[in-house]
């Protein structure tokens, strides 16, 4: 009987035979060896959308140490491991087969739109996907014009897109008139 001890496996008798119980006639010296190897478990690690991964996916051996890396690509950022685990570079150890799949989320944004006495703006104020496409709408009221944005534009209405935070103020001036 050739026992494996923990994490290892019965291989083979020196004598090419696979079977690890066996029974044996003697006639003459005999002098067999059982091999044994390592246990062996698969390990598969991939990517969602915004990033990628380490190339570690492969056979390792039982309690080796596997070095995980999720990299988050421009304007994405890490969430998390399909284990829950939200640590973008960690160390596993192998006792069993493992598959993780690293996720990623664009970047978000806030943006805030606001307006001076004499006049509104529309409702967009929130927070925007990196990329996204704002319009800003500067409506004056009765007796009052368009002056300019807070950061020096003087289109009432205009389209931003969202790459950082954001904080408009849209400015408006009282009618005058020559008598």
């Amino acid at each position: 009987i050739a026992t494996p001890a923990a994490n290892y496996h019965f291989v083979s008798w020196s004598d090419g035979n696979i079977e690890s119980t066996r029974t044996i006639t003697v006639s003459s010296a005999v002098n067999l060896v059982a091999s044994f190897a390592i246990d062996t478990y698969s390990v598969s690690v991939t990517s969602g959308t915004g990033g990628s991964v380490n190339s570690v996916s492969g056979t390792y051996n039982y309690g080796s140490s596997v070095e995980l890396i999720a990299t988050p690509a421009a304007n994405y950022h890490f969430v998390s491991w399909s284990d829950g685990n939200t640590e973008s570079t960690r160390t596993i150890t192998v006792t069993s087969n493992v598959s993780l799949s690293a996720s990623f989320a664009i970047d978000t944004y806030s943006v805030s739109v606001t307006s001076g006495a004499g006049g509104s703006v529309n409702s967009v104020s929130g927070t925007y996907d990196y990329g996204s496409s704002v319009e800003l709408i500067a409506t004056p009221s009765a007796n009052y014009h368009f002056v300019s944005w807070s950061d020096g534009n003087t289109e009432s209405t205009r389209t931003i897109t969202v790459s950082s935070a954001v904080s408009l103020t849209a400015s408006f001036a009282i009618d005058t008139y020559t008598v």
